[in-house]
């Protein structure tokens, strides 16, 4: 099933029609295929039901099993805002005692638990990008939340509302972490006081006053310079003295380490624009593409309307049309990223080159 299922993803993935697709070629060519793949008979009504009604309303699937909804389908275009439908669906599953459903273009699928507590956002526990995501893991996904016989002995839900609360969890940590380490830098513990006497003095032969630390503490408190203490405490001394080196020795030790290469220029067909780093890339790819008239798509976690849907984390910058997008990615994740914002907004074949300083090229 898996190898199947993850044929059908490239394969959508390189078929340029579907694109421009409406609601009904979405459902023939990927929805009603993906579901036969996951083992649903889409001929029994009894297992897919299409165009469910839910209260004078119609859901676009109901997947069934022993005559009871366990999973609702809502499908739109690819050109569609996602977001902007899913409250509608999230309420009918809701009020249906639906445990499961997903919103869906083709390319992007969002999988809400709709009886969970909270805002109706809060209740999406997954999203599968079938153009950003590896096709193994978006096979995995597929079949662990969507097929058939998981879907009917619990195992998807199980899956999902683990999922959920690995996520509720990840964004508790996250939100605490700048506070947790806001408190340890203004009212340090001795240990960590003793962890940084001892390293500086290791690395630079000088033993620090604890008045020394814990001013510079208090003086660095909205940076993250310590968070790397802990390896730091594993290096041993003779590595942490080479920081210590004179100019000279530093030269000579640093010697065939490869530096930094930066970006220098991005070609996007016969369009040139010069750049200095990598985090610039998808924001001049994305201002090219709304300079050449077309709309941008919103992508889960790198494209939005507004500055949310982001990780807490995020780096973000906003775009010419007011939209934000996240940049906080290594260089090639970053390139990766522009290939993919022409590829979604119908570009697939205009040609994206970046130019480094070293005379090399990367192709995106």
């Amino acid at each position: 099933m898996k190898e199947q299922i993850r044929n059908f993803v490239i394969s959508i993935k390189q078929n340029i029609a579907l694109r421009t697709a409406d609601e009904a070629a979405i459902k023939q060519a990927i929805i009603l295929p993906l579901l036969r793949l996951l083992k649903w008979d889409d001929t029994n009504i009894n297992e897919v039901f299409p165009e469910f009604s839910v209260e004078g309303k119609r859901v676009d699937y109901a997947l069934r099993v022993n005559g009871t909804s366990e999973f609702f389908i809502e499908v739109k275009r690819p050109s569609e805002d996602l977001e902007a439908h899913q409250e509608q669906l999230l309420e009918y599953s809701f009020r249906q005692g639906v445990e499961l459903a997903a919103l869906t273009n083709g390319f992007t699928w969002f999988f809400y638990l709709p009886t969970r507590k909270g805002d109706w956002s809060t209740r999406r526990f997954y999203a599968i990008d079938i153009d950003a995501q590896d096709p193994d893991n978006v096979a995995d996904n597929f079949i662990a939340i969507l097929s058939k016989s998981n879907v009917t002995d619990g195992q998807a839900l199980q899956y999902a509302e683990a999922t959920y609360k690995g996520r509720i969890q990840k964004q508790k940590v996250e939100e605490t972490l700048p506070e947790a380490w806001k408190k340890i830098i203004s009212d340090p513990e001795p240990r960590l006081m003793d962890l940084i006497v001892e390293i500086t003095e290791k690395m630079c032969g000088s033993r620090p006053t604890a008045q020394q630390v814990g001013d510079f503490l208090k003086s660095n408190m909205h940076t993250t310079l310590f968070l790397n203490l802990a390896s730091a405490k594993a290096s041993s001394p003779k590595s942490e003295q080479k920081k210590c080196l004179s100019p000279s020795a530093a030269r000579h030790t640093n010697q065939g380490r490869r530096p930094t290469i930066h970006p220098t220029e991005i070609r996007i067909g016969d369009f040139h624009a010069p750049v200095r780093n990598w985090n610039e890339i998808p924001i001049v790819v994305a201002n090219w593409i709304l300079a050449q008239g077309k709309p941008l798509r919103e992508i889960p976690y790198f494209v939005h309307k507004t500055n949310s849907g982001f990780q807490k984390a995020a780096q973000i910058k906003e775009l010419n049309n007011g939209w934000f997008i996240e940049i906080g990615d290594n260089w090639q994740v970053l390139i990766r990223k522009g290939r993919k914002l022409l590829d979604v907004c119908g570009m697939r074949d205009v040609r994206f080159r970046v130019f480094r300083e070293d005379g090399t090229v990367e192709n995106g």
